[in-house]
């Protein structure tokens, strides 16, 4: 029988305030131009790290799938071009990469077997360039544009099909 693939559920750590109460929560600040601030995406991806390094001891030699949506989207694609070997397959809904990312500091790989899919809640043309620049890098990438009632429907379906890939 086969163990059921393990759930982890994170969320950025800064908070955005106002009045006393968390209005949302990111992962990095965003410049104005849809770029990365280099600190705060390094610490991040670093945060991120750590906790896919606890995953992949314990995971007995299986590839991690990650799914993000929006800035956790991006911090997805970014882990997955970091470390490719320790993830099969990155779902980013709403979510791109940085338009600054060939000037941050990062080592970034071939993403080899990882498999990506965008999910766009309406208009799937904002993962263009993302989607370019993955599939420089031999990722296998997908695009869809699918209503949020039926989206997690649709993500464990591709995720199945990816698995063995």
């Amino acid at each position: 029988m086969t163990e059921p693939p393990c759930a982890v559920s994170v969320r950025g750590a800064r908070t955005q305030m106002r009045g006393g109460g968390i209005l949302g929560y990111y992962w990095y600040i965003e410049t104005d131009d849809g770029g990365a601030e280099a600190s705060t995406f390094g610490d991040a991806l670093r945060q991120l790290e750590l906790l896919l390094f606890k995953l992949e001891a314990s995971n007995l030699s299986r590839r991690i799938n990650l799914v993000g949506i929006g800035q956790g989207a991006t911090m997805a694609l970014a882990l997955a071009l970091v470390w490719p070997e320790l993830i099969a397959a990155v779902v980013a809904v709403d979510g791109g990469l940085p338009a600054n990312l060939s000037s941050l500091p990062l080592e970034l790989g071939d993403l080899g077997s990882t498999s990506v899919l965008f999910v766009a809640s309406t208009d799937a043309h904002q993962f263009a360039s993302a989607v370019t620049e993955l599939q420089q890098r031999n990722g296998r990438c997908e695009v869809e544009t699918c209503p949020a009632d039926v989206r997690d429907g649709r993500i464990s379906q591709w995720l199945g099909r990816t698995e063995g890939r």
